[in-house]
């Protein structure tokens, strides 16, 4: 059985490479595996840039250093904040957020469940003049209703049955720094005028205070709801949907970018065998050829739990697919 890793420095081919030896070592920088086709041409840019002078036309050269800069940080062992991939559409995100971090603007993250849109909300917090500050995570959806009001704007001692203190919600929490809002399409109605208050004046009441707080928050909201369906069916307001919607980027799901699946493969792998205290050095090439068929609907956390999986059944070094049936039942592409 063919195996492969992601050591080759000068692959000729985004596709895994075989060797006539038994196996490649999965060893060394991550995005060594690449082609050159799929690497920004630095010495090519660096000497434009040089030379720009020179040219009759200005050359815009802080752009192409921006460039240089943001492709030789995704080369790096650690990625972009952590985000791994060097697909062209993975790129334009990275843009944005380069973009959209420096400023005080509300952004609005789209995209399916398992993209990595929590990764990005943070990132956007590192790069920010906030990033000294809190970094505070509400995820709508895993609140029950009767409690997300309080989890949010806090409460006062006796505001409602149980409340036998006073609560700091995530908005306090969250003051001077971000709040990530995480599934902002299963807030309920009755909370929506809330926070577009909070959007629009920047003020709020815990529950059970008429004491109004100031507050100096910057809002990431993610979902991978349709917004503005959810408008039509009057299941979301399209007031706070066009306060939300200031900067949006979308997130592309996985199969859009099958490019990056050898990199997060390999990512993931070794991120698992620290876990077990194991040594995975190979990843069969079938295997590999497997992840790249497949269509990922849970996009980067299945992979992410295909790979942790594969490790747990590893045997010599080598990592193994998951106990599924067959892979070949799941190798199929969105219609």
């Amino acid at each position: 059985m063919g195996l492969i890793s992601f050591s080759l420095p000068h692959a000729q081919s985004p596709q895994p490479q075989f060797t006539d030896g038994p196996h490649l070592n999965l060893k060394g920088n991550p995005s060594q595996w690449l082609s050159d086709d799929q690497r920004l041409p630095l010495e090519e840019i660096e000497e434009t840039v040089s030379d720009s002078a020179s040219d009759t036309v200005p050359f815009p050269s802080s752009a192409v250093n921006e460039d240089v800069r943001l492709d030789k940080e995704i080369r790096s062992e650690a990625g972009f904040e952590g985000i791994v991939g060097r697909s062209s559409t993975l790129r334009q995100v990275l843009r944005l957020i380069e973009t959209v971090a420096t400023g005080d603007s509300t952004v609005l993250l789209l995209g399916e469940t398992g993209t990595g849109k929590e990764l990005v909300a943070r990132a956007i917090h590192n790069r920010s003049p906030r990033k000294e500050r809190n970094f505070v995570k509400l995820n709508c959806a895993a609140i029950p209703t009767g409690l997300l009001e309080s989890e949010l704007f806090g409460h006062e001692r006796g505001a409602f049955t149980g409340a036998i203190g006073q609560k700091i919600g995530r908005l306090e929490l969250a003051d001077q720094g971000s709040l990530f809002l995480d599934e902002i399409g299963d807030i309920p109605l009755e909370l929506q005028p809330k926070l577009l208050r909070v959007l629009q004046e920047r003020e709020f009441e815990r529950l059970g205070s008429t004491r109004t707080k100031k507050v100096d928050v910057r809002v990431v909201a993610a979902t991978h709801c349709d917004l503005e369906g959810m408008i039509v069916e009057k299941l979301f307001r399209s007031d706070l949907y066009y306060r939300l919607n200031v900067f949006p980027i979308s997130i592309p799901p996985l199969r859009e970018r099958p490019e990056d699946i050898p990199l997060l493969a390999q990512y993931f792998t070794q991120q698992a065998a620290r876990k077990m205290n194991k040594t995975i050095d190979t990843i069969p090439c079938d295997t590999m050829d497997a992840l790249t068929q497949y269509s990922w609907p849970g996009n980067i956390r299945e992979l992410e739990n295909d790979r942790t999986r594969g490790d747990s059944v590893s045997r010599r070094g080598v990592t193994r697919p998951h106990p599924r049936p067959s892979y070949s039942h799941c190798a199929r592409t969105e219609s």
